[in-house]
Parts: C-alpha cells; sequence; structure tokens
C-alpha cells in the first residue's frame, strides 16, 4: 500500500484501486439506512467520472491492515462532500487529520458533512476536526395539485443568457441574501453555478429568468428528481426587487411550472434563519420534512492550481 503519513500510529494513505470495495465498506453510510441511497447515487456518479473520483478515497491503515476509511467525494471543482468512517475512533481521527492538508493544497474551497438530529457524537467529532457550522437547512416538500396556481410574472429561458451574463445574474441573487450566507461567502459564483448545473443534468432547461421591462431582475431555476417530483434549486431576486410581496408570486410560478411538468410534489432546501423565504414557503403549502446542520471546512482554495486533484 502506497505510504502518505503516519498519523497516532497508523498509515495514512490514498487507497489503491485493489482495495477500494474493502474501503467503501467501512463507511459509516454503507450500514445507516438514511444515507444508503445518497451513497449509492454518490457511487454511480463515481463511475461516470472515472479514477479521479477516487481520488478523495483515504484508509487508516496497520501494516497491510486497513483500519478505518473516509471519502471526499467531489462534487464541483470547489466543493466536496466529507463521507465518515463507520467508527469514529482514533483512526477516523488521524484520517480527517491527514486528509485536510491535501485538501488545502486543492481547488476546494468548501467540504461539507450534513448532519441529522441526536447525531451529537458525529458532531462534536466534526467540531473537533474544525468542521464548523454553517448552516441549518429545512428539507421541504409540497404536493401540488390542479389547476395550477397562476403568477403576473414574466418568464424568459435563464440559458438564453450568455454565460457572463448567467454569472452576473447569479452574483446579483447571491448579495445580500439570507439562504446559507457563510456558504455564499466562501464559493465564487462561477462554482456557484457550477454547483446548480452539476445537480440538474438537464440544466438549463426548467431555468427561467424573472423579467421586467426586459431585464433580468431574478430567476427560478428548477430541476427533474423522478417523472413525479421535481425539486426548485433556486428562488431569488435582485437586492432592488426584495421587499415587494413577490415572494409568494415565485412560489407559485415555480408549482405552476412544475405541474406543467406532470409533477405532484416539489421539493427544496432552505436556510432555517432565512425567515422571508421560510414564511413564503409554509404559505405555498410546504412542510419540513427533514433538518440538518451543515458542518464543513472553509478551505482558502487554489483556483486553478497545477497537480491539483479536484
Amino acid at each position: 500500500m502506497p505510504r502518505h503519513k503516519a498519523l497516532d500510529h497508523f498509515c495514512i494513505a490514498r487507497c489503491p484501486a485493489s482495495r477500494r470495495r474493502e474501503a467503501l465498506l467501512r463507511l459509516a453510510a454503507v450500514r445507516d439506512p438514511t444515507e444508503q441511497s445518497t451513497l449509492n447515487a454518490a457511487l454511480q456518479r463515481a463511475k461516470t467520472v472515472g479514477e479521479v473520483a477516487w481520488q478523495g478515497l483515504w484508509v487508516a491503515s496497520r501494516g497491510e491492515h486497513i483500519v478505518s476509511a473516509l471519502w471526499v467525494e467531489s462534487l464541483t471543482a470547489t466543493t466536496a462532500r466529507l463521507w465518515l468512517p463507520e467508527a469514529l475512533d482514533a483512526a477516523a481521527r488521524a484520517l480527517l487529520d491527514g486528509v485536510r492538508p491535501w485538501l488545502a493544497t486543492s481547488a476546494v474551497r468548501l467540504c461539507h458533512f450534513a448532519l441529522d438530529p441526536g447525531q451529537g457524537e458525529r458532531a462534536s467529532f466534526l467540531a473537533a476536526s474544525g468542521l464548523e457550522p454553517i448552516a441549518t437547512l429545512w428539507h421541504l416538500r409540497a404536493t401540488l395539485a390542479p389547476p395550477a396556481p397562476s403568477s403576473a410574472l414574466a418568464l424568459a429561458p435563464f440559458g438564453a443568457l450568455a454565460p457572463a451574463r448567467q454569472e452576473a445574474l447569479v452574483s446579483a441573487l447571491a448579495e445580500g441574501s439570507l439562504d446559507c450566507p457563510a456558504i455564499l461567502d466562501t464559493l465564487p459564483v462561477e462554482a456557484l453555478l457550477a454547483g446548480f448545473y452539476a445537480q440538474a443534468p438537464e440544466a438549463p432547461r426548467h431555468w427561467y429568468q424573472i423579467l421586467h421591462e426586459g431585464e433580468a431582475v431574478g430567476a427560478l431555476l428548477l430541476a427533474p428528481r423522478s417523472s413525479a417530483e421535481w425539486e426548485l434549486q433556486l428562488m431569488g431576486l435582485v437586492p432592488a426587487w426584495r421587499g415587494r410581496r413577490l415572494g409568494h408570486a415565485l412560489v407559485r410560478e415555480a408549482q405552476r411550472l412544475a405541474l406543467e411538468g406532470r409533477a405532484t410534489t416539489l421539493a427544496l432546501t432552505v436556510d432555517a434563519a432565512n425567515a422571508p423565504a421560510c414564511r413564503a414557503y409554509a404559505r405555498a403549502g410546504f412542510e419540513v420534512e427533514r433538518e440538518q446542520q451543515l458542518r464543513a471546512w472553509r478551505l482558502p482554495g487554489t483556483q486553478d492550481r497545477q497537480g491539483a486533484d479536484f
């Protein structure tokens, strides 16, 4: 097994391809029913990416025996998700201590983990390794039923904008936003937009500009997740158009578009501290299905660094 460094008497190294399955079986998500489907989807995505996807699979070993494993799943060039070892022990601590310096030399700016309520041991473990709480997330869902609600909003395809204009609009929506400000402050606008594209295989189909007198003043980004469920990825207005009681109209328009696509439910994730958005969603019939605390390493990042793995 290739050596990397020894921490607390463990050898911390990238996992060789020949032992990948053994390492993956040591992830906590393998035995957690609430995480299994998400992990399976991540593994399927990794297969399409190829060997580069496994640069973030690391193991702690003694001799030739793997005792713990951790996976940093690359989501975009600048964001990654952390998959924890099965046991939160000294080997797991050595893995986190060994992986963070490696991440700091990559282009990754944000590496996160989402905690469910009651996971106090995991919260303490992550805090001790420097993963700070950056948001409390509410996962919402609403049942859709015809007739489709109407709104007076004027729409245009988001894809009609040149790439620079797309970034400019997303940047304006992020300015002063109450939705996960720690993330907005950490990631450059091109990374935010790349993340939305990565999460929506059909994008920019189902993405729209909100227009006023021919100017883009907001956006609705939607993504089908199945034949029955769509997700609202982003809903927002530029600062000059906030406070005009348009939030409910935006939600109605998102519901109308999802219904036109034959969806029966619409899901979204919102920062629980974003009171105006939470009120608009509640008024439109959305209910909280799950709450999670998002913890993350916010890293300096080295965009376009030669030799970066992500």
